[in-house]
């Protein structure tokens, strides 16, 4: 008797109860599941703004909570037309032997088929004709929004809930800010940030080879472990077969329903360890993605090993030669392939890992004079090293109530990630001074190009901060010059450093006052500098 397979395509942007219902129908009643991940490397905007990484992750969770394991998961991408992306779903139907094909997307495959008279080969199933459902994928989307998560109990399975508000709510409201990452068409790719933790050397080290001289893109180059993703393939497979192609190194998966995932490094004693997916990376920009376009997915391990044992099962191929181990604090010092040095430093502080990004700091005498010395930022910061920074706040008036921008700082950011800070503000680089450093920053920061003479020089002062993150020492021993700058300039006309800056949000001075008098403020600038910010600029206005 001929086993039934059914092909079910979905973007699954998230998975609602509805898809739940079908979905878990199809597994009791067909020896196979074959789930198609749709629109698989489109993201960044808010009809496409979760990862089909993560995704997978949600139907994965689905199905193992209602106990069901005879599903695959194939990825399949949009295409520039219909008949393309219709040859891509003749294809699956041929090589998993499908019986029937089910989708509730009337409009956009239903209707075109029949409307380009196509045919598949299988019997179609519309699960829109037996459920009475009443939300989709974009109710959930505008309750998260809206700050509505009470409503989300009765739209989502409960097992993924915890996943949609920590992760899926996050690239929503980034999607929804024009702050979510596209991919660019063209190839795709994989890479992973493979981190040594050596306990016996107290030092942890990242995993790179040098890319064959006969590359068209980056020949030469020092390099992560990575390559293309397969046709269906999933980000998460293709990851580890790359890995084990070009290190000799053998992952097994173990969990994909988690962030991170569980695996086993095979080869390695069967140490479990556990894979992180830290970001997309796709540019327009050949510079730093090459000719071939297309985007990567970033993922990163940290294997707690030593290097010895790391070592002798590695081996170079033709790809990737020279295979090596280089401590994290002298990452800085390599000239990496494509954007690879930027999804490298973003994996670290993904991971919570303290590293020396070379960084050279002017450096300060007890007083506040610049000596003729440099100290690099990771040391300044670890031992309280006395260094400088301009402070910038940009400000103005409404109704004569005195508001100020303050920029929300970058997730990535090694001390108070997410908070609300100073309008601008930077590191006195050696070899600088406090105001071209504070007119630099408005200007990489914010993409405000101004002239020495807009600034308005307010005081000087003296920071004495010590707190701890990631379990690690900060010590901030800093001079400041403290500058202001006026400016009608709405926050869309701002151009944001995604390195350095999330967003930007205008407050009265009211406002101001309010929140820094909390405990738990978000804004983690110093509350005595910004209360003489406010006198000061109060001041100005006869307030």
């Amino acid at each position: 008797m001929r086993k039934k397979t059914v092909l079910a395509i979905g973007r699954w942007m998230p998975i609602h109860l509805g898809h739940k219902q079908f979905l878990i129908n199809l597994a009791k009643e067909f020896d196979t599941v074959i789930v198609g991940i749709g629109s698989c490397y489109e993201n960044g905007t808010l009809r496409n703004c979760i990862p089909a990484t993560e995704r997978e992750k949600l139907l994965r969770t689905i199905f193992r909570k209602e106990g069901h394991s005879n599903f695959e998961i194939v990825h399949v991408p949009d295409r520039p037309s219909f008949e393309e992306w219709f040859n891509d779903i003749v294809e699956l139907c041929k090589s998993y032997h499908v019986t029937h094909f089910c989708t509730g997307n009337k409009e956009d495959i239903l209707d075109v088929m029949k409307e380009k008279n196509l045919q598949l080969d299988v019997e179609l199933i519309n699960p829109e004709d037996t459920s009475n459902f009443p939300y989709h994928a974009t109710d959930i989307r505008n309750a998260i929004l809206n700050k509505e998560f009470e409503k989300l109990d009765s739209m989502i399975p409960a097992e993924i809930k915890e996943p949609v508000l920590n992760q899926v709510a996050k690239e929503i409201r980034m999607a929804n800010e024009g702050k979510g990452q596209e991919f660019i068409p063209g190839r795709q790719t994989v890479d992973m940030v493979f981190i040594v933790n050596d306990q016996s050397k107290g030092n942890r080290y990242l995993l790179i080879g040098k890319r064959n001289e006969s590359k068209i893109d980056f020949p030469g180059y020092y390099a992560i472990p990575g390559g293309g993703i397969k046709e269906f393939e999933s980000p998460t497979d293709a990851v580890l077969r790359c890995f084990e192609a070009e290190t000799g190194i053998k992952i097994k998966l173990t969990d994909n329903c988690t962030e991170p995932a569980e695996i086993t490094l095979c080869n390695i004693q069967e140490k479990p360890s556990r894979l992180y997916f830290t970001g997309i990376y796709s540019s327009h920009d050949e510079s730093i993605n090459g000719t071939l376009g297309g985007g990567s997915q970033c993922f990163a391990i940290v294997a707690d090993e030593n290097i010895e044992n790391i070592e002798s099962v590695l081996h170079s191929t033709h790809d990737m030669t020279e295979l090596l181990f280089v401590p994290l604090d002298d990452i800085y010092k390599i000239d990496f392939a494509y954007d690879q040095k930027r999804m490298i430093y973003n994996a670290i502080a993904h991971l919570n890992l303290p590293c020396d990004k070379g960084e050279l700091l002017q450096k300060f005498d007890d007083s506040g004079n610049p000596v003729n010395e440099p100290a690099s930022r990771f040391s300044a910061h670890r031992n309280g090293i006395p260094h400088g920074a301009s402070h910038t706040f940009l400000y103005k008036f409404e109704n004569n109530e005195l508001y100020i921008l303050f920029q929300r700082r970058s997730y990535n950011k090694d001390s108070y990630p997410g908070y609300l800070d100073v309008s601008s503000a930077g590191h006195i680089e050696f070899g600088s001074d406090f105001e071209e450093t504070a007119i630099k920053e408005l200007s990489e920061e914010l993409g405000l190009n101004v002239d020495r003479n807009e600034l308005e020089e307010l005081f000087d002062q003296k920071i004495f901060n010590h707190a701890e993150f990631h379990g690690q020492a900060f010590i901030d021993n800093e001079f400041n010059k403290v500058y202001a700058l006026q400016t009608g300039c709405d926050i869309s006309e701002l151009k944001f450093q995604p390195e350095e800056v999330a967003g930007a949000v205008w407050l009265s001075a009211e406002k101001i006052l309010e929140m820094i008098s909390c405990d738990n403020s978000e804004i983690c600038t110093n509350k005595d500098e910004v209360k003489k910010v406010i006198k000061n600029l109060s001041a100005k206005n006869g307030k």
